[in-house]
């Protein structure tokens, strides 16, 4: 007669089969409300990179401008990816390039969750995704650029530092080539060569993490090179309070408005606090992780602050809030007692189901509108030869990017299957801007 399983087993199963319904669920949203269709920094940050790299007169000229930089990132990866779609499979799919950054979070996040203990793992996974499958961070899900960019950049660093955990030069070697992928990702990515200092240093490497602290200096020279950064540089000098100010808003804003985003940031950088202060032995990697994150939400103040506390919850940042609450979660069950884990699981597991609801009900209008402002875009260019771009690019640039990318053979807009061609009336526009300003966040 076969033994009654454990009921732990049962939960965990249960945790394991909840985790993937909701990413069932969250597919099929997806493959409803994504567009292939370019949108705002899409245009010259993807759609424009063929025909650019065509321009250059010599292959060093090229990539002189796919490593250059954009204000005050170098996205060499996301020219890179355009560029290799249009070579490779004669077109760029926006849709595939928001899958690429979606797998890349999805990635990075699964290395978080195999840093828990090993009885834990099934409902510390519920807990990540259901704080990644929500509409919260819809902007990094549905609009192409913002997935590789932000979404990319943490799967890309985390990876990076999860390699250098392994303490073996071949590992060592990786993790330093995902970290340059990193950087030039996004600006915040070049925190993974400190956060890779960190870990080392953590871990007992001593000279290695001065060699790695060396390179960081270096990687920021090279890397802001052209930059004039003196005005967000003045602005943090003269305002270190709303510098901070901004962390706790960006650390905190998957709880969407400033007040709850101020005082969850506030209660993850407390966590951490005590948790350095106490001297507890946090895995070195958790706090390499929780090193970039918090050098993540640093650069974002210096370089937006002045832009308002709006700036600061913008849903393409949210993501960089819930690895940072994974983190820190995955931290405090390292040092706690067994019986203090079941609790922290009985809390946890609730309260981020209860806010996946709550953030699904508050964003998914804001998902509906985007995706309907997108379709009627597609469907006006595909009946009119003319675009509808709210905010940005203005009408000219859009157009001729768009004609141009077809010209050259690499984009060609589909009709939707959800939406007929419009008539174009005044009505229809002005419908559309209303629907555009509804969907930004």
């Amino acid at each position: 007669m076969l033994a009654p399983r454990p009921r732990g087993s049962a939960l965990r199963a249960l945790c394991w089969l909840a985790s993937l319904a909701l990413l069932a669920a969250y597919v099929c949203v997806f493959a409803r409300y994504a567009v292939n269709f370019p949108r705002v920094d899409d245009y010259s940050q993807l759609l424009a990179v063929p025909y650019y790299v065509s321009l250059e007169p010599t292959v060093a000229d090229a990539l002189r401008y796919l490593f250059s930089l954009s204000v005050e990132h170098r996205i060499a990866t996301l020219r890179l990816a355009a560029l290799a779609q249009a070579r490779l499979f004669g077109q760029i799919d926006f849709v595939a390039l928001m899958v690429a950054g979606a797998v890349m979070l999805a990635c990075g996040l699964a290395l978080v969750v195999a840093q828990a203990p090993r009885a834990h793992r099934a409902w510390i996974a519920l807990v990540a995704v259901a704080l990644f499958v929500s509409p919260a961070h819809y902007e990094a899900q549905y609009w192409a650029t913002g997935a590789l960019q932000h979404e990319g950049v943490i799967g890309l660093a985390f990876a990076a530092l999860w390699l250098v955990a392994r303490r073996s030069p071949m590992g060592n070697g990786a993790g330093f080539a995902l970290a340059c992928a990193a950087a030039l990702t996004s600006a915040n990515g070049i925190m993974a060569f400190p956060a890779g200092a960190v870990l080392l240093w953590q871990s007992g490497q001593r000279r290695t993490a001065a060699a790695a602290a060396i390179v960081s200096i270096v990687a920021f020279a090279v890397y802001f090179a052209g930059f004039d950064a003196s005005g967000a540089g003045s602005h943090a000098v003269a305002n270190p309070l709303q510098i901070v100010y901004f962390m706790l808003l960006g650390a905190g804003s998957l709880a969407i408005a400033a007040g709850p985003s101020a005082i969850g940031g506030g209660a993850l950088f407390a966590v951490w606090a005590w948790l350095i202060l106490t001297r507890a032995r946090v895995p070195p990697l958790l706090a390499a992780w929780a090193f970039f994150l918090a050098a993540s939400f640093a650069a974002m103040a210096a370089g937006r602050s002045e832009l308002g506390e709006d700036a600061a919850l913008l849903s393409r940042y949210r993501v960089y809030s819930g690895a940072f609450a994974l983190v820190t979660l995955s931290a405090v069950l390292s040092v706690i007692a067994q019986r203090a884990r079941l609790a922290v699981g009985l809390i946890a597991v609730p309260v981020s189901l209860a806010w996946l609801v709550a953030s699904t009900n508050a964003t998914m209008p804001l998902v509906v509108n985007t995706w309907y402002a997108q379709e009627i875009t597609r469907a006006t260019y595909l009946s009119t030869g003319h675009g509808v771009y709210v905010p940005w690019p203005p009408q000219e640039y859009g157009d001729f990017m768009l004609d141009r990318a077809a010209a050259m053979g690499y984009f060609k807009a589909q009709a939707s299957r959800h939406l007929p061609l419009p008539a174009q009336t005044p009505d229809t526009w002005n419908a559309l801007r209303c629907c555009w300003s509804k969907g930004m966040p």
